[in-house]
């Protein structure tokens, strides 16, 4: 199991999914305004529940793909989960700071959502390992 580079990949993408939910980390960054959710100017994966369960529903689907090593359509289809809950995760960010609080002007990306960025690519980094694998299986099927 750990020596195939999916595994690799699927660890690494669940550690920067797990990452953005430390509670130092930001997802977006903008102007502060007082008495709203920005007032320190900044957006956190905690401070929606949204986003907090949509964080820690990529990173443990990102880890449970690393199991099903038997079942590479499966696996395939929990990492490829785990991405599209992380891209909708950021999209969700920036959404939620642009039109319920008008601050899309000022918003910039902070380094929560670029591990998600990375994440999502380790997590196709992996899917195409898995899709090789499965094509080595069924050509030394074919041949016996």
């Amino acid at each position: 199991m750990i020596q195939r580079i999916q595994t690799i990949w699927l660890l690494l993408a669940s550690a920067l999914f797990g990452f953005a939910l430390a509670p130092g980390v930001s997802l977006l960054d903008a102007e502060p305004v007082d008495a709203t959710i920005l007032a320190d100017g900044q957006i956190r994966i905690w401070e929606s529940h949204i986003l907090s369960a949509g964080g820690v529903i990529s990173t443990i689907l990102s880890l449970a793909a690393i199991f099903l090593f038997k079942n590479r359509p499966n696996q395939i289809l929990l990492a490829s989960l785990a991405a599209l809950c992380q891209i909708l995760l950021v999209l969700l960010s920036s959404f939620y700071m642009s039109y319920r609080l008008d601050r899309m002007d000022e918003m910039r990306l902070d380094w929560g959502s670029f591990t998600g960025f990375a994440g999502v690519v380790l997590i196709w980094l992996a899917a195409r390992a898995i899709r090789k694998d499965e094509e080595k299986v069924r050509s030394m099927d074919r041949l016996r």
